[in-house]
């Protein structure tokens, strides 16, 4: 009996505190605290009973045990972290709509990736169906980086052109009163629908907030989540005009990506900056970007050129050919770097300082090496797209008239080795004879033309571009009409197997399309395989140029003009993309 009696006090003394712990009604937020904090209590009774109640509560516990997971007292936060783990949530609410439902299917139990393909799925559905939804799981997800992310896609909504109040009245119902991170943000985008600019103070507490998470190293949060925040005000601040405000967001971009005071990290900040005060066209930021930054960006060639082309598109061409040239005269290590540095004013649509870059590149590289020809390669791009086709035709045919010469074997097979063969090489000899056949063309000499194109094609039988020369070639006859077709077929044949093979890859529903639409054949499927392409490779220019062409061929002038237009607004700089947008928008005339 006497071993028996210790027992039964023990039990009577872990009753009376069991007793002591009060039973929690689902909407007493002090009573749930309470029972937080005895998950950390000496008395094993009382933590047992605190963690069973809490667990009994469900959701309406929920976002004090997700708190409670970044106490400091570890007993808290690990007992904390074991109730969310076990508890079950009801996603599904009886009012959500049937893909809703399907979204969230057996969400708490899906592998984080899942959950957010899932996030992504409910971002998509229109009329923002979603919304209340992503909501939901910002405020129940108990891994904070899923909760944040389903706010970051709720925060890439626009509101609701239709039932908008009702819609927005469900998302405040189902954040109810949340405070934590992803719930937070989430109230400050409802509150933005009533007046965008009163919540910017707020949005700035909640960003310093998040970044101080993220340079504690948190795993709670990430630079992704950071970055997209600092964004979206940055992009507030330029649609309400803020100059100030827009620097400092912009400059506080350009500080997170450079955290590791990385110089060429910090060069890559300042490019990307520039290039966004470049798309929104907001000079009087640029202004003070080169204010705070003169001494680096006069540092730096590179960095020099941009800031140049960016002042050139401001409308100061003046200064900005200055400085461009005194960007050319800074020391260069090897001929390769004004390669490198030519590629990317072209693509700022800097393409006569691009030209001298490189044409200085191949007169100090040897003159058969695999870096002058691309450079060459370059150069004869941009030469074709100004529609100088001699100039384009000549600076490759100087290299394959070097290389193909006796005394320089040695330099091909040399290359040949570099290049894994031959195909590259023929590639770009067909391309200089393509060029050539343009050139007579345009001189009105078709036999000539279709001479150099035969050559062309004998070089190199998988460029469309030939085959959409001799489909137009001027006064053809009807055998090479016919042949012509012959090929067009088997070239196409053969980019439908390699579909077949790589359904994945983007440019070969590109190139398909491309021959098609430029030729003869199915428009209607050009203009879907151009669609799958875009969805592959979204807003890629080059492909929405190809669907620009496959609408107009398939007789459907409005998306033909409206596909070409948001090409060239990504791709100012290529005069072949505006000639065709003209001539989309004559047709329509």
């Amino acid at each position: 009996m006497k071993r028996v009696l210790p027992t039964v006090a023990f039990l009577l003394l872990g009753y009376a505190v069991a007793c002591a712990a009060e039973t929690a009604p689902a909407s007493d937020p002090a009573a749930i605290a309470k029972l937080v904090e005895q998950l950390g209590s000496d008395q094993f009774a009382l933590r047992r009973h605190a963690e069973e109640e809490l667990t009994r509560l469900g959701p309406a516990a929920q976002e004090q045990l997700k708190l409670a997971e970044q106490s400091d007292d570890l007993e808290i936060a690990e007992r904390a972290s074991y109730i969310l783990q076990s508890m079950r949530v009801d996603w599904i609410r009886p009012q959500d709509a049937p893909e809703v439902r399907r979204a969230l299917a057996r969400f708490g139990d899906l592998s984080r990736d899942e959950k957010q393909h899932r996030i992504q799925l409910l971002a998509a559905l229109p009329n923002g169906q979603g919304l209340p939804a992503l909501c939901r799981i910002a405020r129940l997800e108990h891994v904070p980086g899923v909760a944040r992310q389903s706010a970051l896609a709720m925060l890439r909504q626009k509101p609701p052109t239709e039932g908008a109040p009702a819609i927005l009245d469900a998302c405040r119902q189902e954040l109810q009163g949340d405070v934590r991170p992803a719930a937070a943000w989430i109230e400050l985008w409802l509150r933005e629908q009533a007046d965008r600019q009163a919540t910017l103070a707020d949005w700035n507490k909640a960003i310093d907030a998040e970044l101080k998470l993220y340079q504690a190293k948190s795993p709670d949060t990430d630079f992704t989540t950071v970055s997209a925040l600092m964004q979206r005000r940055l992009d507030l601040c330029n649609e309400l005009k803020l100059v100030d405000e827009t620097t400092a967001g912009l400059l506080a971009i350009v500080d997170l990506i450079n955290e590791d005071e990385d110089r060429p990290q910090f060069d890559a900040s300042l490019v990307w900056a520039i290039g966004w005060i470049v798309d929104h066209e907001r000079w009087d930021v640029l202004n003070q970007l080169y204010q705070k930054y003169r001494g680096e960006i006069h540092g730096d060639r590179k960095l020099l050129y941009r800031y140049a082309a960016a002042l050139s598109r401001s409308g100061k061409t003046d200064e900005a050919n200055k400085l461009a040239e005194r960007a050319f005269s800074m020391k260069v290590d090897e001929p390769i770097d004004r390669v490198s540095i030519a590629a990317a004013i072209a693509d700022i649509g800097a393409v006569d300082w691009a030209l001298r870059e490189y044409n200085t590149a191949i007169e100090a590289m040897p003159p058969l090496s695999y870096e002058s020809l691309i450079a060459r390669r370059e150069v004869s791009t941009w030469l074709h797209d100004r529609q100088d086709y001699k100039g384009a035709s000549d600076v490759l045919l100087e290299f394959f008239q070097q290389i193909q010469a006796k005394e320089n074997r040695l330099a091909l097979r040399e290359l040949r080795q570099q290049l894994d063969g031959t195909q590259y090489l023929n590639a770009i000899e067909g391309r200089q004879l393509l060029y050539q056949a343009n050139h007579h063309h345009s001189r009105g000499e078709f036999d000539l033309e279709r001479e150099t194109l035969e050559k062309a094609y004998e070089k190199y039988d998988d460029d469309p571009d030939i085959l959409i020369a001799m489909f137009r070639m001027p006064d053809a006859s009807e055998e090479y009409k016919q042949r012509t077709r012959d090929r067009i077929a088997k070239m196409a044949e053969s980019y439908a197997n390699q579909i077949d093979d790589s359904p994945e890859d983007p440019s070969k529903y590109n190139q398909w399309a491309w021959l098609v639409s430029n030729t003869e054949g199915d428009f209607a499927q050009a203009v879907q395989h151009s669609l799958h392409s875009l969805e592959l490779s979204p807003d890629e220019p080059s492909y929405l140029d190809t669907l620009g062409r496959c609408y107009f061929s398939a007789g459907d002038v409005e998306n033909a003009i409206k596909s070409q237009r948001k090409a060239v607004e990504l791709a100012p700089q290529y005069q072949i993309m505006r000639r065709q947008l003209a001539e989309f928008e004559k047709a329509k005339q």
